[in-house]
């Protein structure tokens, strides 16, 4: 697993994490890693059900549990992907779903600030200073030897690459904390992120 960061201890963090969830369910496969530097330079780590089709959604909603706990308090999980199509999840609606997240839920207050924080502002802003502007990041994505990184401006700089660093403007919508007010109240709830994201989407039905 190749990552994207200096800090060896950080590295050996997310693998010892990463191992101690296969060691439980090893039909997990890690995908990469995002930071979210808006929302306190939080990891969160991106796993991938192997077995999808031959879990039911309580199973979904169990592993989703037991991973979480796992990786918090330093890390989030995240599992959005072809995983929550199979149990409904419509993603053509996803952007009236995160706004509608965003509009209902309200502010949890369970991130603080992370131990690998310094290690974290360091790498955000050697990105920021490849591109050559002052960027507002909000995540970037660290999947193989390739690196996404989607910020927000108001400018018209184009989609950019550079050293295999992908570079995504995005204009600014609330449907980005969105995303992430659903993540937490996720795990306030102790169920799956797919359980909450198909709670709004039926509500917009």
């Amino acid at each position: 697993m190749k990552l994207y960061i200096k800090s060896e201890e950080l590295k050996y963090k997310i693998e010892k994490l990463v191992d101690e969830v296969r060691n439980v369910f090893s039909n997990i496969r890690f995908e990469e890693f995002i930071v979210v530097c808006e929302i306190n330079n939080m990891i969160m780590l991106r796993f991938d059900n192997m077995d999808i089709n031959e879990i039911s959604y309580n199973d979904l909603i169990e592993r989703e549990k037991v991973i979480s706990s796992i990786v918090w308090p330093d890390f989030l999980a995240n599992f959005m992907g072809s995983n929550y199509e199979k149990f409904g999840l419509n993603f053509k609606e996803l952007h009236t779903t995160l706004k509608k997240c965003n509009d209902s839920l309200e502010e949890t207050k369970l991130l603080t600030k992370p131990s690998y924080f310094d290690s974290i502002e360091k790498e955000s802003n050697k990105l920021k200073a490849l591109i050559g502007e002052k960027l507002k990041l909000w995540e970037y994505q660290v999947h193989g030897d390739s690196v996404d990184i989607l910020y927000f401006t108001d400018s018209k700089i184009e989609k950019y690459r550079k050293k295999g660093i992908n570079f995504y403007p995005l204009k600014y919508n609330f449907t980005y904390k969105g995303i992430i007010k659903a993540e937490l109240q996720a795990i306030v709830e102790e169920t799956s992120l797919c359980e909450i994201l198909l709670r709004y989407q039926n509500n917009d039905n």
